[in-house]
């Protein structure tokens, strides 16, 4: 099973921080399907919103709260949410099967 613990992320975010870690099967082929230049930034706006989205779904849990004007991003905001919420992020956001 995998252990959760969010804090390295703000600590050492480059180092034992890291969410993931991706080993690609094919990298000629994955290297092709990156999102760069204004591609990237449309996904990356898109995964914003979707994301702000996500958090707003959940403000009940922990005083989770986002400004209407889009505010400031909550510094540890994953360790606020509760694990079905952990879960929920894990697969929408990560594409993780936690069957």
């Amino acid at each position: 099973p995998m252990i959760i613990r969010p804090a390295p992320v703000d600590r050492d975010p480059y180092v034992d921080g890291w969410m993931l870690k991706l080993k690609p099967r094919n990298f000629a082929k994955t290297m092709n399907e990156l999102h760069v230049a204004e591609d990237a930034k449309h996904f990356m706006k898109n995964e914003v919103e979707r994301f702000r989205a996500f958090v707003e779904g959940r403000m009940h849990e922990a005083a989770l709260a986002t400004a209407a004007d889009g505010g400031v991003p909550v510094k540890g905001i994953a360790s606020l949410l509760g694990q079905a919420s952990w879960d929920d992020f894990r697969r929408q956001f990560l594409n993780e099967d936690l069957s």
